[in-house]
């Protein structure tokens, strides 16, 4: 029964696991600690790779773990969650059978790991079994020490499990039928979920139906132990695939989700951009070892399907701690990430979701393991047809219809109307094909309408798929405050009936391409990216259970869908009453406005709608009125209502830009760009005002620097934050600076200070924008590999960057070297065509120092090597128009000035700039 994962090992994971690709700075600590408890086995399964397989070296260890192996072992774990501070370890019992080695063995066991690590730490065990040892007793035991059980079977009824017998030749099913009834009757709290190898032969929906049969929580499906030396059986066309397949659109099309299946939500992270940890899938450092019966420190028992020895690493628990093992060349090739590929798997397009496949999957004899998985065409088969689930979910029906098909209160899923036809007319796909035109095109800081539209329907899917996890999440939170599950439900069926209430578009508010209701065109506005991502933090496991604090904050994340919803409502027309909070007297309605309560704190207040009307109640307070306008912003004579407000189109006729002063997820937090920003600020009249002078003259400035400029503020920016004006550093305490920035998460929001004049407010957007593009266009292909590490000269910014904040800084002041020589060249003024050319020279010149940064990086990906390139030659062509020689000799000598700081500062071995 060896070389199972454990289904539980999510749970374990601590911050930051499974995040990153690993090969990009230290070891990544083992958070997963497989224990042998016990070598031998009470079954005589006929396929088992590690009895029956290549590698013996089972035969000459003992068959149970004496006590001072498991008390050195607890040692170890301890020392190694110590030093490097983990919050919680997973720590997986393991064979053979390990009950084999008795209940009393593996609870004092669990208790010595529990006792000896680190205050904070949590450990998560369970016990991987073949469940035909399990009595009430023993399930009593461990249940009651905190230990869960997961099962390894090959199915749900006798005929899967035939060839799983015990060393007489006597079917195992009948035990282990009656073990799996009664962890999921009896002990459902310590059921960790069951393990399945796939067998083609076997009718896969049969299968997958027999397993819901047992109740598991979580299904764990693994593809046969196999390589290319030693291919798995039946390994022809795509039957494993297929066979996925077949599994994941029966689970998908489930009006209610039954069971976790960790490969397929694995599969929909991944190709959401999320973090996401499992062997078989991803790049993400693997984080797990094993500790053999005789305290040998090994690799995964996986590799012993290899060869003999190739899981061995000559270390053991009484001489050597883990991190002996991290440095083990084998162990860091697992960690490598794409380093550690092919070739040709770094040159795939599916590369950041199947990740190589299994490590052990990719072994040839005499080329070890840097090939493809021996299942690469299973695994673009199954990830290819994930991709083109999700993206029908997306669009052949309402996303609230589709994405409430996680929550228990829908009756059916919207995907299953998808039909295959419709899946052919695809317009978007979660990663759809950029064409080299588009990426040309990107590359010259540009971007044709065809281009910035599927920048946009891609980042309108991942929100919409996002929000689909944000429920599914919600279903799964083992702690939430009290309602708060069901809250959602009726939140979500309100914005369903506002979903259905309106086919036209948004009165006039901004509508990409899928806003075509109210209710869209809520959850499609850029601050709801940051609320879900708020949300989905707040739903992780916390170490030691999650404070009372915690859950209070999570609580009002979750309320604030209700507000979202309630606007939504209003938006679309529909009658209806709900129950709201605002929260420190303060109640959010986006796209309407704020409500400031009689009463400080947490105030109940009930929203009552009708013919286009809301009546806001509170105790010991007078009704509030407002009337719901068209676009942005609704009306009210009481001056506790604060109305949403909008600056007009940029182009006449063109949709409102919400100027949102008022949402409370609007602030930006993370990343060394947004430490330097102010906080949100709020507008009086007056603030609005000159924020309308400044707005009133951008498009004429945008439309000196080219068209596109134009052009691309109107596809990519959808709402305006304003934010304080932070202090100028200098002697006058009185004087104000400017700063603005953007957020991932919120596509299509640009956080600034208010731009004192056109120009400013010009200038921004063109720098801005440009980050929005790059980020947008980094979640459609992998353009480099490099780590986080900050060692690059950038002439704009004192410290090191690294690679990527070096990319981003280049292509947004390429953009500004174009936008301001095409305003140079068109200018009619001389003191306005000076200035002009006084700017390009300067960030041209700031350009040129760093791209060489750029060029000479071997972690550029095919595509981003051509991208780079593109950069370059867009540099060089702006020689064709020259800015006079003054201004380049005074941007060169700023440069050189900088640069010379920067090396003094840093030194070499920061990274020596060329020149």
């Amino acid at each position: 029964m060896g070389g199972v994962t454990d289904v539980s090992a999510e749970t374990a994971a601590g911050p930051g696991a499974g995040s990153g690709q690993g090969g990009t700075g230290p070891p990544s600590p083992f958070r997963q600690f497989i224990v042998k408890v016990h070598g031998r086995c009470n079954l005589a399964c006929r396929y088992c790779y590690l009895y029956e397989g290549p590698d013996h070296t089972w035969r000459a260890r003992p068959a149970a773990a004496p006590a001072a192996v498991l008390d050195r072992t607890a040692d170890r774990i301890a020392e190694h969650a110590r030093g490097h501070a983990l919050t919680a370890v997973s720590l997986v019992l393991h064979g053979g059978e390990p009950l084999l080695a008795g209940v009393d063995t593996l609870v004092r066991f669990t208790a010595l790991v529990r006792d000896l690590v680190p205050a904070g730490c949590t450990v998560h065990t369970t016990v991987q079994t073949n469940a035909t040892l399990l009595t009430e007793d023993r399930m009593t035991a461990l249940a009651r020490h905190g230990i869960r059980v997961g099962i390894s079977l090959d199915g749900g009824l006798a005929a899967h499990n035939a060839r799983r017998v015990d060393h007489a030749g006597r079917p195992s099913w009948p035990a282990a039928a009656r073990g799996a009834r009664l962890v999921a009757d009896r002990f459902p709290a310590a059921y960790a979920g069951v393990l399945t190898v796939v067998d083609p032969a076997l009718d896969p929906v049969e299968t997958y139906e027999s397993l819901l049969a047992l109740r598991p929580p979580a299904l764990d499906l693994l593809l046969p132990h196999g390589n290319w030396s030693a291919p798995p059986p039946r390994l022809e066309a795509t039957r494993y695939g297929d066979w996925l397949c077949s599994v994941f659109d029966r689970w998908w099309r489930s009006g209610r989700r039954r069971v976790r299946v960790r490969l397929f939500e694995e599969c929909i992270a991944l190709l959401l951009g999320l973090p996401a940890a499992t062997e078989s899938l991803g790049l993400a450092p693997f984080d797990a070892v094993v500790v053999e019966t005789d305290g040998s420190i090994e690799q995964v028992d996986s590799l012993k399907s290899a060869y003999e020895g190739a899981a061995a690493t000559g270390l053991d628990v009484f001489r050597h701690g883990f991190d002996d093992a991290l440095r083990h060349p084998g162990v860091a090739a697992r960690q490598a990430g794409a380093a550690a590929l092919s070739a040709q798997c770094r040159a795939c397009a599916l590369l950041d979701v199947c990740g190589g496949g299994h490590y052990a999957h990719r072994y040839r004899a005499g080329h070890g393991f840097a090939n493809p998985s021996v299942y690469c065409a299973d695994l673009q088969r199954f990830i290819r047809h994930v991709r083109d689930r999700l993206t029908g979910a997306t669009r052949a029906a309402p996303v609230t219809a589709r994405a409430a098909s996680a929550s228990a209160s829908a009756s059916a899923s919207a995907s299953a109307s998808v039909s295959e036809k419709e899946d052919e007319r695809a317009l978007t796909m979660v990663s759809p094909v950029l064409s080299d035109r588009s990426l040309a095109a990107l590359g010259r800081t540009e971007g044709d309408p065809d281009t910035l539209a599927l920048l946009v329907r891609d980042q309108d899917t991942r929100r919409l798929l996002m929000l689909r996890v944000l429920l599914d999440a919600v279903e799964d939170g083992a702690v939430l405050p009290a309602g708060a599950r069901e809250r959602m439900r009726e939140d979500w069926h309100l914005l369903e009936d506002a979903d259905r209430a309106v086919s036209a578009g948004d009165g006039g508010t901004p509508s990409p391409p899928y806003a075509t209701t109210p209710a869209r065109a809520r959850l499609l506005h850029p601050l709801v990216g940051p609320w879900v991502r708020q949300c989905l933090r707040g739903l992780r496991p916390q170490a030691g259970g999650p404070a009372e604090r915690h859950v209070r904050e999570l609580g009002r994340d979750l309320a604030h869908l209700g507000a979202l919803a309630a606007a939504a409502a209003a938006r679309a027309g529909l009658s209806f009453a709900v129950r709201l909070t605002a929260w420190d007297g303060v109640l959010t309605l986006p796209s309407l406005g704020a409500l400031h309560t009689a009463e400080p704190g947490d105030v109940p207040v009930d929203v009552v709608c009708a013919d286009g009307r809301m009546t806001l109640r509170q105790k010991h307070a007078v009704d509030v009125t407002v009337q719901v306008e068209e676009g942005i912003g609704a009306w009210s004579a009481a001056p506790v209502w604060r109305p949403a407000h909008a600056l007009p189109g940029l182009l006449p006729g063109g949709p409102p830009i919400p100027l949102d002063d008022l949402d409370p997820y609007r602030g930006a937090h993370g990343g060394p760009r947004h430490h330097e920003l102010s906080g949100p600020a709020v507008l009086d009249e007056s603030d609005r005002k000159r924020w309308a002078r400044a707005w009133a003259g951008t498009a004429d400035v945008l439309r000196l620097g080219g068209e596109h400029r134009v052009a691309e503020a109107v596809a990519l920016l959808r709402c305006l934050v304003p934010l304080a004006d932070p202090p100028r550093p200098g002697p006058d305490a009185r004087e104000t600076g400017s700063c603005s920035g953007t957020r991932r998460e919120a596509f299509g929001a640009l956080l600034s200070s208010r731009p004192p004049t056109p120009a400013t407010f010009a200038t921004t957007l063109v720098h801005e924008l440009q980050h929005t593009k790059l980020s947008a266009l980094g979640d459609l292909l992998v353009l480099h590999r490099a780590g986080p590490q900050q060692r690059h000269f950038a002439p704009w910014r004192p410290d090191p960057r690294p690679y990527d904040g070096l990319l981003q800084g280049v292509y947004s002041h390429l953009a500004l070297a174009d936008f301001f020589q095409r305003c140079a060249l068109r200018a009619e003024r001389p003191a306005h065509r000076e200035a002009a050319w006084s700017r390009h020279a300067r960030y041209r010149a700031q350009v040129a120092a760093a791209l060489p940064g750029l060029v000479d990086s071997p972690d550029l990906t095919e595509r981003g090597r051509r991208f780079v390139d593109q950069l370059v030659a867009t540099h060089e062509r702006m020689a064709e128009y020259p800015a006079p020689r003054g201004h380049t000799a005074r941007a060169q000598a700023h440069v050189t000035a900088v640069r010379d700081l920067w090396n003094r500062r840093h030194g070499p071995a920061a990274g020596h700039p060329r020149g």
